[in-house]
């Protein structure tokens, strides 16, 4: 990805300055030239000081809209599918989110801007060993449950009842992905008009896929048997994925990178953003948006 770049230098008064790379190479070759001239007798490094370059974030790739701004203009009809883990490394004094900023707080904020969208409708769900979704129709987490999609208040609803839930042992990614296939199908009709953009949100450290060198190839696997299932309903499907444990897992970094790319999504790795936007994160399935 080509992204313009800026800098700031000082000038002999001490002033800041802000140029483009042209400016910035023009300069360096005309300073150059006249140290060569004079001697570098007026060249002291306390005359030009540098200062890191900066991007132009005005360049995106492809110059893609970004997924929010996308999210806030359209009128598809998209089911949101929130899976997050709730295995016993999220939680406790050294959990990777003890008190669910990632899985609650991020999930309220979305809905405070994004709730009274009538074109979108929610489904959410956790896992540990097992996969439970929360049933609209019951009000609870079941493993089987008859009504998996509502409304923002539904979702809601959702969040109050998982955030003083304790955590389990166990991160199985694929009762994860049969629970998100379970909501599917028994939410879809074919050919119905809507299609799904699921969030699955992790800090790694599967314990259901085998060896870390098989992970990623079983990580596919699971996404592309869940694009054929959404396929067979007459929809479309995109999968993205936040990671939120240490950075030092590069094993599970790329995993849930894999997840994104395979699943035509997005990744987070929130140890490389200030502030989670689950609105960056959420792609329309055949949209092209950047985060």
């Amino acid at each position: 990805m080509h992204r313009k770049q800026t800098a700031v230098i000082r000038d002999l008064g001490g002033h800041k300055v802000k140029l483009t790379n042209t400016t910035v190479k023009v300069i360096s070759l005309s300073i150059l030239l006249g140290c060569i001239t004079v001697g570098f007798q007026n060249c002291s490094p306390e005359k030009f000081t540098a200062i890191q370059p900066t991007d132009d974030s005005s360049n995106n790739p492809n110059n893609s809209a970004s997924c929010t701004q996308t999210l806030i203009t359209t009128s598809e009809n998209l089911r949101i599918i929130f899976m997050v883990d709730n295995s016993d490394s999220t939680a406790g004094k050294n959990g990777t989110d003890p008190n669910k900023v990632y899985r609650v707080q991020v999930l309220n904020n979305f809905l405070s801007m994004y709730g009274t969208k009538t074109n979108f409708n929610y489904s959410f769900g956790w896992f540990a060993p097992l996969a439970y979704n929360w049933d609209v129709s019951q009000s609870a987490f079941e493993a089987n449950p008859k009504q998996a999609v509502g409304t923002a208040t539904d979702l809601s609803n959702a969040l109050n009842a998982f955030e003083p839930l304790s955590s389990q042992n166990g991160t199985a990614y694929k009762a994860a992905f049969a629970g998100i296939q379970n909501v599917i199908d028994g939410s879809s009709m074919p050919n119905d008009g809507w299609n799904y953009a699921v969030v699955f949100m992790s800090d790694g450290m599967p314990t259901d896929l085998g060896s870390a060198s098989g992970q990623a190839a079983a990580i596919q696997q699971l996404v592309a048997n869940l694009q054929t299932d959404v396929t067979n309903h007459g929809a479309l499907v995109s999968v993205s994925s936040v990671y939120f444990g240490p950075e030092s897992d590069g094993t599970s970094i790329n995993n849930l990178k894999t997840m994104a790319i395979t699943g035509g999504g997005q990744f987070v790795d929130t140890n490389l953003v200030q502030t989670l936007n689950i609105s960056d994160v959420i792609t329309i399935p055949g949209n092209t948006c950047a985060n």
